[in-house]
Order: structure tokens, then sequence, then C-alpha cells
């Protein structure tokens, strides 16, 4: 059995809480907020996985699209159909993080 007492009210409206309880009580309840933690996290991480992918490759084809860009403003052999497919691969990129 555990005893719940609150300790602190704050002015933000949350509370500090004691709880106490037999050492194996304690251990069994340690282990399932921890538990309860890892199971949580991991369904996180596989949930924002992807979007944070996309992202990463949406920041790697932006670059990509601004040295394109440079060059196509400031070099005359480069013209735009040269640049056409980083153009579509950085819009690829976008819809990707839309998803």
């Amino acid at each position: 059995m555990f005893t719940v007492r609150e300790t602190e009210r704050h002015e933000d409206g949350s509370a500090t809480f004691e709880v106490d309880g037999s050492a194996e009580e304690m251990q069994k309840l340690f282990e399932a907020f921890f538990t309860s933690a890892l199971i949580n996290g991991i369904d996180y991480a596989v949930e924002y996985k992807d979007k944070w992918i996309a992202r990463q490759h949406l920041i790697d084809a932006a670059i990509e699209l601004d040295k394109a860009l440079w060059a196509w403003e400031n070099i005359e052999s480069v013209d735009w159909i040269s640049i056409q497919e980083i153009v579509n691969k950085f819009h690829d990129a976008v819809k990707a993080t839309q998803k």
C-alpha cells in the first residue's frame, strides 16, 4: 500500500507530492514508471523518425538548390535546364515533409 500526500502547492497550479511505501512496493512502482517511459519513448521515436529524416533531406536539398541558384545567376554556362533536376529534388523533399 502506498501513501501519497501533497507537500507543497505551487503558484502555477502544480504541486509536489511525497510517496511512501515499502521497499518492494517502491521498486515495483519504479519499474512500472521506467517501463512506461521506455515504451512511450520508443513509440515517439517510431512515430517521428520518418518526419525527422524528411526534414533532414529537405535541408540537404535546400543547400544544394541554393548553390545551384547561385551558379545559375553567376555563371553564364549554367542554364535553368541544368539545375532543373535539383529543383525537382527540392520540391520532392518539400512534399515529403507535408505527409
